[in-house]
């Protein structure tokens, strides 16, 4: 079982995919491992277009045997040098645009983040077509692995995702009302980018928060992955 603990280190990972944040980004191939747990790299994307990062994960035994039948989908979050991310954050989650305006002069359109980030997911899918596969991401990248979970029916994990309500139809966010179970989407209850379009489709879990650490502190820190805590088994323990 691949535990909250892998997820949040994945959902770390695949940041370093961004070839302007890393000279020698994950590529197809690669190994990672994290306490007790190996995955290999089957697939990352770097789209350079629109700025979208993701990859596909799968893990690998203790003898070096790659589990096949569960693949990992990760997306990066908000690169906060990427005006490309940025016009995501601004035109896709806070406007529900499904395209990213590429030049206003001529009205040109660029595919967004969530077109590509489901265009990744449909290939890896095809490429292993029995595998089970779970999105996961952080911040801007949970946001989109939340999309892709409901548009393909995958599970989905992930850390201080903004609701993605602006993007999707009524009947779509009612169906996230009603599947708790499928969108695992960690919010610290004092981020205030992760809960900046507040939780129409009611997937964000908030985990308690002991009185001695219940105050406002530095909000932009309250986002960061590094904040959550885990116990001896991987799995996310209140903070």
């Amino acid at each position: 079982m691949i535990t909250d603990k892998s997820f949040n280190y994945l959902v770390d990972q695949v940041y370093e995919v961004d070839k302007n944040k890393n000279s020698t980004p994950w590529k197809a191939g690669d190994e990672l491992r994290k306490d007790s747990q190996t995955f290999r790299v089957l697939s990352a994307k770097d789209n350079t277009s629109n700025g979208m990062q993701a990859m596909a994960v799968a893990p690998v035994d203790k003898n070096g045997n790659v589990d096949y039948s569960h693949v990992v989908i990760a997306y990066a979050g908000t690169n906060r040098d990427d005006r490309l991310d940025i016009q995501t954050d601004i035109q896709s989650i806070g406007f529900g645009d499904r395209r990213m305006l590429s030049d206003s002069k001529t009205k040109t359109f660029r595919k967004s983040q969530f077109q590509t980030a489901l265009s990744f997911a449909e290939e890896i899918e095809k490429t292993y077509p029995s595998a089970k596969i779970t999105t996961a991401g952080h911040s801007l990248g949970e946001s989109l692995a939340m999309y892709v979970a409901l548009k393909r029916g995958y599970a989905n994990i992930g850390y201080n995702g903004p609701d993605i309500h602006n993007l999707i139809s009524k009947e779509e966010i009612k169906y996230m009302q009603e599947h708790p179970e499928q969108f695992r989407n960690y919010r610290h209850k004092y981020d205030f980018i992760g809960n900046i379009m507040g939780n129409t489709t009611q997937t964000a879990i908030y985990p308690y928060i002991y009185p001695a650490k219940d105050n406002w502190g530095d909000k932009l820190e309250y986002h960061n992955l590094s904040q959550w805590r885990f116990d001896e088994n991987g799995q996310l323990v209140d903070l």
